[in-house]
């Protein structure tokens, strides 16, 4: 018998899944009741909370039509029980404009029976729309 991925375990395979573009693998790995949430203004093209494996694609969706996401470093990971937070930067350029962006980002997952019951990210919002 195989033992359970932990939190942290879980994350891991949500930042593959999400690198090699396995949306079929992110939904697998999504609790059906999941919330993904970006904090940040109505203006931020994915802002806002995105509830279950639908609000998954959808949020996938929404960041796949605004931008083009060339570097994707995932750096620091703690992890707390249930709660797995983990620091990383992002780049790429805006779709509509070609203008390129870069922000760092915090991503909080809290896993619970091996799937993401909740995804929280910050990032400085004010400086990625000012790039568009």
């Amino acid at each position: 018998m195989s033992q359970a991925p932990t939190p942290a375990e879980v994350v891991q395979r949500v930042y593959a899944a999400f690198g090699s573009g396995d949306v079929k693998a992110l939904v697998a790995l999504a609790s059906p009741t999941s919330t993904w949430t970006l904090h940040g203004p109505r203006a931020h093209p994915w802002a806002g909370t995105y509830r279950g494996t639908e609000g998954l694609g959808q949020f996938l969706a929404a960041i796949a039509t605004a931008v083009e996401i060339s570097t994707f470093e995932v750096g620091e990971t703690v992890a707390a029980g249930a709660t797995v937070v983990v620091f990383g930067r992002e780049a790429g350029r805006w779709r509509a404009s070609g203008k390129p962006y870069g922000t760092t980002w915090v991503h909080r997952f809290r896993v619970e029976g091996g799937r993401v019951a909740a995804f929280d990210e910050w990032l400085d919002t004010a400086s990625v729309l000012a790039s568009r």
